[in-house]
This record gives C-alpha cells, sequence and structure tokens, in this order.
C-alpha cells in the first residue's frame, strides 16, 4: 500500500514539475510579446524628418545637444526656429520636462518644446505618436499662398502681417526659391556690380543705395536687391526708371529688423 501511494506522489510530483515548467514558459513567452508590443523609441533626426515633412518645423536645424549636458539620459538636442526637439534614452525622462502649460510635450522618448506654432501643438503630437509625416491635404494651407502671384507691394505687406512667430515657415513653404516678378523703381545700378537695386515706397525720394542702408534704413524692408543673370542688361535702363524684374526669392525683409529683399538669376521684364 506504501508502495502504491509512493509511485503516486512520484507522479503527482512530476505532473507539478512539468506544470511549473509549463507556466514558467508561458510566462517567459508572455513577457517576450509584451516586449514586442512596447512602442519603440524614436531619434531627435526622425522626429525632426517627420516634423519637417509635416511643414511644421523649417529647413533651418542645429545641433544643441552641448546646450543640455547634465540632463539626465539626453541623447541628442536639435534645435529650430520653431521648436526644440530632444531625444532621450527613457521615455520617463522625457515625459518629466513635460508641462503644457509652457508648450512642453513628451512622446514616447521624445521632448518637445514649442517656441512657434503653439496653436498646433495636436498637430506635433499627432505626427510623432503615428510615426506618420502630415499630407499636404491635412496641412492647411497658410492664407499667403494666395499672393504668390502679386506684384511687389501686395506680397510684402501680405508677407509682414504673418505673424512673426509663423514667418520662418511661411518664408520656407510659399516664398523661398519661388521665381516672383516684382516691381520697383531704380534705386541704384552701380553700388553692387552684378545687381540692380529697387526700391517700392512711397516715402522713397531718389536715395542711393548707400544712403539707404545706412541714413534711411526704414526703406530696407521695401527694397529690392535683384542679381542679374546678365549684368549688361542694366545698360538698357536708368536711375528712377520704373521697371519689373523677373527672379528667385533667396532672402526676405523683414521690417523690424530692418532688412532686404533678395533675388537670384533675374531678367529685366
Amino acid at each position: 500500500m506504501i508502495k502504491k501511494y509512493g509511485y503516486a506522489s512520484v507522479a503527482i510530483l512530476s505532473a507539478v514539475l512539468v506544470s511549473a515548467c509549463g507556466n514558467d514558459d508561458a510566462a517567459k513567452t508572455e513577457k517576450t510579446e509584451v516586449k514586442a508590443k512596447a512602442p519603440a523609441s524614436m531619434t531627435a533626426n526622425s522626429a525632426y524628418e517627420l516634423l519637417k515633412k509635416s511643414n511644421l518645423v523649417s529647413g533651418d536645424s542645429e545641433d544643441v545637444t552641448s546646450k543640455f549636458e547634465g540632463s539626465e539620459g539626453l541623447v541628442k538636442a536639435i534645435r529650430t526656429p520653431e521648436a526644440d526637439i530632444i531625444e532621450y534614452k527613457k521615455e520617463s525622462q522625457a515625459k518629466s520636462h513635460e508641462n503644457p502649460d509652457l508648450n512642453a510635450y513628451s512622446v514616447k522618448n521624445i521632448y518637445v518644446l514649442l517656441k512657434a506654432n503653439q496653436d498646433k501643438s495636436k498637430d506635433y503630437i499627432n505626427v510623432l505618436e503615428n510615426k506618420k509625416a502630415m499630407t499636404s491635404s491635412s496641412t492647411k494651407e497658410n492664407d499667403f499662398a494666395k499672393y504668390a502671384k502679386s506684384d511687389f507691394d501686395e506680397y510684402a505687406s501680405a508677407f509682414y502681417k504673418i505673424p512673426s512667430e509663423e514667418r520662418s515657415i511661411v518664408f520656407d513653404t510659399y516664398v523661398k526659391n519661388k521665381t516672383v516678378s516684382w516691381s520697383g523703381i531704380v534705386a541704384d545700378l552701380d553700388a553692387i556690380n552684378d545687381s540692380i537695386v529697387l526700391v517700392s515706397s512711397k516715402d522713397y525720394k531718389k536715395q542711393d543705395w548707400s544712403t539707404i542702408s545706412t541714413e534711411k534704413k526704414e526703406l530696407m524692408p521695401y527694397t529690392i536687391i535683384a542679381e542679374l543673370k546678365d549684368k549688361s542688361s542694366k545698360s538698357k535702363i536708368s536711375l528712377g526708371d520704373s521697371i519689373k524684374v523677373r527672379g528667385v526669392v533667396g532672402a526676405r525683409g523683414d521690417e523690424k529688423s530692418q532688412f532686404n529683399w533678395k533675388l537670384y538669376e533675374s531678367e529685366i521684364l
């Protein structure tokens, strides 16, 4: 009888051991599956590219990792005019800096501090959460787009009305490297060897480039330096002429900073 129960005990013990092993294997499998489903981390570079393709940041970026040294878990920091994009090793490290009241957000292991486009915070979050750039159909076209073919006065006036925090991205999207046809009064033919200086302002009183750029800087935002494809075409015009040129926008004017506009590959029409 004892022997019989002895065999039964051995059998039960073996079954328990097999069951335990099976449970361990199941637990390992379950842990493996959970790990596989965990959201993959992002890099600062990939986050920047997604936001750039979505027109949420401009093409200008700078590696500013050194400015954030000492921040626990820091991997890389990228700065654009619109946002700082910072990569951390862990999600919790990025999350610790989140503060929506200060336009600071975290998605996975990426921390984003918005310096412009604060009204588009949901777009930033959606792009990073989905790891998918917004399509052109889902990106609201800026009102400035309708002025793309306008002459300089209307074009510049509309551009200067854009909120300053949005101006850089509008410039990169709708202005930079775009061909325009603008009118102005010839203010200088000799100051810049391969270029002509045009001004379009009711306050212009026949000042040359030297005077405009030093004593009458309030005219600078309404001044165009047009670099000519063929500088010999200068011989066809005279100071004070009202002309139109076609060229490619390379730099933008600014009323506050008193910057002029710059066109490349220009032709006199």
